[in-house]
């Protein structure tokens, strides 16, 4: 599997990251 071709199937860490960064760059303003 290529993490080019489906970053977010194939990368679970990659989902939870950018699920908690959404909601950390909201919290913090830097």
């Amino acid at each position: 599997m290529t993490t080019a071709d489906s970053p977010a199937p194939a990368s679970p860490a990659t989902v939870r990251t950018r699920h908690i960064t959404l909601p950390t760059r909201q919290e913090s303003p830097v």
